[in-house]
């Protein structure tokens, strides 16, 4: 395992390695698998399970996974690999799952989480002063060709929002217009003669 609280597998995709804390739990087919999820990302996880669990590649699993206590999810899963956990174990065995439903709740959780300690991790570097900051922390779920475009999105936004409020204020408070003002002193000036 990293020292790292995620790692990038094989396929690129980041994942949440399992750290002491985590009470992840993991039910299959209703049989519990308690503590034995390996890590996890938003398109599966890995477990280990005793070599008597008789599951194969392309095998479809009906998954209860709960991540936080109390809380649980349903998904469904196909089981893509299977090895043994060690070359000298012959209990457990290490299988990786894709999820096939995840629920979009539990797809942002699972990202929110890859996020932020990809930003923990970020900023525990130390930096050099010459460097600009560049995207190389973001995970590949962020395509990063796109990011200059949603900053001028959110600033065209942004803008429009603003002068749109202070239209809707010029509407509906007239008497703080300038032209209101104006015309107001104008109208007393001619008034006195």
């Amino acid at each position: 395992m990293t020292e790292n609280a995620f790692d990038i597998n094989r396929r690129g995709n980041y994942r949440l390695v399992r750290k002491p804390e985590h009470s992840w739990q993991l039910s299959i087919d209703d049989a519990l698998i308690t503590k034995n999820i390996v890590d996890l990302s938003a398109t599966g996880l890995s477990f280990k399970a005793p070599t008597s669990f008789n599951m194969e590649p392309g095998q479809t699993l009906n998954l209860n996974i709960s991540l936080k206590p109390g809380e649980s999810f349903e998904c469904q899963g196909r089981i893509l690999w299977s090895r043994s956990d060690s070359p000298t174990s012959r209990t457990m065995k290490l299988f990786g799952v894709q999820f096939e439903k995840l629920p979009a709740r539990i797809d942002a959780m699972i990202i929110q989480e890859l996020y932020r300690e990809t930003l923990r991790i970020h900023w525990s570097q130390p930096k050099d002063e010459g460097v600009p900051l560049t995207t190389n922390y973001l995970p590949p779920e962020i395509p990063r060709d796109w990011l200059p475009y949603f900053r001028q999105f959110v600033t065209i936004i942004l803008i429009a929002a603003f002068f749109m409020a202070a239209r809707i204020y010029e509407r509906t408070h007239p008497q703080d217009s300038i032209e209101y003002r104006f015309n107001q002193g104008l109208a007393k000036k001619l008034n006195h003669f």
